[in-house]
């Protein structure tokens, strides 16, 4: 009985300490998490203090809504990057996500984080009206989708780069989706895009404008699109134009960026702008069109081209950089 009642002390005992041991492994990471530093990928190998690490969830987050949380960053900058990561769930979106320099904001994949910016109306100065995500510079996107539908007499952005030669978009593995609006616009570029592995679709309406999946607007505005798919739609009635990749000479003539595509599949007219350039790697076409003295350097297949001028030119004087 004495040896019964010693080995039931002795397991008491070990339960009552394997219990603590637990407690101790749970808590022992908050307990020190103040003192670590982890990398997180923001475009750059950047080390970022775990007290800049932000969270939103529907429940149980720093915040429920991916707006609040942003907006409550007050000191990023290049020594002190912020991070944003949202969990699981779709996100409206009451106003435009106004996104800061040096803050990136990560969902947790684009099937399964969704940030919708159908509620939304106010006019950001260079990106017209009914924006999702504005974004600064040193800023950046990723995992997540961007859903913004619009109903006639609306425009409707996707994503959009205000601020000539200061930010510029950088999107990886993000999808956009922007639909139904009188003028709809995937990305809007004004200091340069970087979207990776990703995907933008957009689809006009019946009596629509236009519907553009990347638009580039300001000189020097150089765009990257690499292993990603653009899709571009008129409305049903075939109203409006509607174009998967514009340079738009209209509102800053002469451009002379470069847009530079790679891995990347092209489902809609690409209209090159004048004195514009661009290079293609892999990349199918579905139309190609080109301004005055564009330079048009192909390593991919086309299925047409809608009208090159004169002064284009085609495959002459090429180099193939390191992508």
């Amino acid at each position: 009985m004495v040896r019964r009642c010693n080995r039931l002390l002795v397991l008491i005992r070990s339960l009552i300490l394997c219990f603590w041991a637990i407690v101790f492994v749970i808590h022992a990471p908050s307990t020190l998490a103040h003192n670590q530093v982890v990398v997180v990928p923001l475009g750059s190998s950047q080390q970022i203090d775990l007290n800049n690490i932000i969270t939103v969830a529907k429940t149980g987050g720093d915040f429920n809504r991916v707006e609040d949380a942003v907006d409550s960053i007050d000191d990023a900058s290049p020594d002190n990057p912020y991070l944003v990561y949202i969990a699981p769930g779709e996100y409206r979106l009451r106003r435009t996500l106004q996104m800061k320099s040096f803050v990136r904001v990560v969902g947790s994949g684009s099937s399964i984080t969704i940030l919708n910016g159908r509620l939304i109306s106010e006019t950001t100065s260079g990106c017209l009206n009914g924006i999702a995500v504005v974004l600064g510079g040193g800023s950046g996107l990723s995992d997540v989708s961007i859903r913004n539908t619009g109903s006639a007499g609306e425009t409707r952005v996707g994503v959009c780069d205000p601020d000539t030669f200061v930010s510029g978009v950088n999107l990886d593995r993000v999808r956009i989706d922007v639909r139904s609006g009188t003028s709809n616009y995937g990305v809007i570029s004004r200091s340069g895009a970087l979207v990776r592995n990703s995907s933008i679709v957009t689809l006009g309406r019946s009596g629509g404008n236009e519907s553009i999946g990347v638009l580039s607007t300001v000189v020097s505005s150089d765009v990257l699109l690499d292993n990603t798919t653009v899709s571009s739609g008129e409305g049903a009635d075939g109203s409006g134009s509607a174009y998967a990749v514009k340079l738009d000479d209209s509102i800053e003539p002469s451009i002379t960026i470069l847009v530079e595509l790679n891995n990347s599949e092209i489902n809609g007219p690409v209209d090159v702008g004048n004195g514009a350039q661009m290079l293609a790697r892999n990349t199918r076409f579905s139309d190609l069109s080109t301004g005055v003295g564009s330079k048009i350097c192909l390593f991919s297949s086309i299925d047409s081209f809608a009208g090159l001028y004169s002064s284009t030119v085609l495959n002459q004087d090429c180099s193939l950089p390191a992508p």
